[in-house]
């Protein structure tokens, strides 16, 4: 059917169909896609006062705008294997001041009045799962080719990568858009430089880390005890790592109840728009990418559980129990298993 499109700058598609009879609005927000359908006659005049404000694709189909990215360099593009070992001194805190952005010292651990602060820590494999998230291997790829900080393969120079899907230009490994884009301020503060962010792995990953770090400080969400050594405890600032908000809600229809694992984009038949973004994250650790030819995981699987479901029928609520088993990472590998009383 042929439709007629409007497209904004924020991602905001208005498609009219060829009969007039209704309009669709489509809005995007990385690969989710959020569609709502309306008569025409109950939004006739706004659509008519939004046609001078929106760009008209001449064509008459829906199109993304051309968004100018202009913090890129080039590279030389690091193979996994040493990226694995940046992620985990990043996670630690012991990056090393001239390869990070200013970092935060501690972490609130515990929750409201009886929270203390401890030395900043992300769980090793959360940050790695994030990394594989953003910059994931090629779908269905039998060796794993994420993690691009340059689109070169390892060991070659290349441009920066950079991505426009979400109509903002997000870059690197951990594609970082706070602090990248005009409208869109570093919220953690202190040193940023965007030139590292987008010319070296190491900055890159490590502003990651202190993003993850300042959700977790700064949301009001918590799950169990709010204990930022226990994985399972990062759900919601996993979520909010671009936003906490009801998009990625696992009880929305939009993603099927029989979903499963994501397998880190391993799987050829799997559309990540069917999983909520922080059980995209949940789906790489349990399921590493492999490397090599010996095709060995990238890192060791954690189990980790995900909350249940229907905790979020009724939205998004300020605090869940922890789901457990609950797992450690890095050096604190240990299982948390639910306390038996006698």
């Amino acid at each position: 059917m042929a439709v007629l499109c409007i497209t904004s700058m924020k991602r905001l598609h208005i498609c009219v169909s060829a009969g007039y009879s209704e309009v669709v609005v489509l809005q995007f927000r990385g690969d989710h896609i959020l569609f709502r359908a309306y008569g025409v006659h109950i939004i006739g005049v706004a659509l008519v006062i939004l046609l001078g404000f929106l760009d008209v694709n001449q064509h008459g189909f829906c199109s993304a705008q051309e968004i100018e990215c202009d913090v890129v360099t080039t590279g030389r593009q690091l193979d996994p294997a040493t990226l694995a070992s940046t992620f985990d001194v990043a996670a630690l805190g012991t990056i090393g001041v001239g390869n990070a952005p200013e970092q935060p010292m501690t972490i609130r651990r515990g929750r409201g009045d009886e929270a203390t602060f401890v030395r900043a820590y992300v769980p090793c494999v959360l940050v790695k799962s994030h990394g594989a998230v953003e910059s994931e291997q090629t779908r269905g790829a039998l060796i794993f080719n994420g993690w691009k900080q340059f689109n070169a393969p390892p060991g070659f120079e290349g441009e920066t990568v950079v991505n426009t899907d979400a109509g903002l230009c997000a870059y690197g490994i951990m594609q970082l858009i706070d602090g990248m884009n005009a409208d869109r301020p570093w919220p953690p503060g202190g040193g940023f430089s965007p030139q590292r962010v987008a010319g070296q792995s190491s900055y890159n990953i490590a502003a990651g880390v202190k993003l993850l770090i300042h959700k977790w400080n700064n949301i009001p969400q918590v799950v169990g005890e709010n204990d930022p050594y226990v994985v399972e405890d990062w759900y919601f600032a996993s979520w909010a790592y671009f936003g906490l908000t009801e998009a990625d809600n696992p009880t929305d229809p939009r993603f099927p109840p029989n979903r499963g694992d994501w397998q880190c984009a391993q799987d050829p038949t799997q559309q990540r728009i069917n999983w909520p973004y922080q059980e995209l994250v949940w789906g790489c650790a349990r399921n590493p990418p492999r490397i090599g030819t010996t095709n060995t995981p990238l890192w060791t699987a954690v189990p980790l559980t995900l909350p249940d479901r229907g905790l979020f029928a009724n939205g998004i609520p300020n605090e869940i129990p922890r789901p457990l088993p609950a797992h450690g990472s890095c050096r604190l590998d240990v299982v948390y298993l639910p306390l038996i009383r006698r």
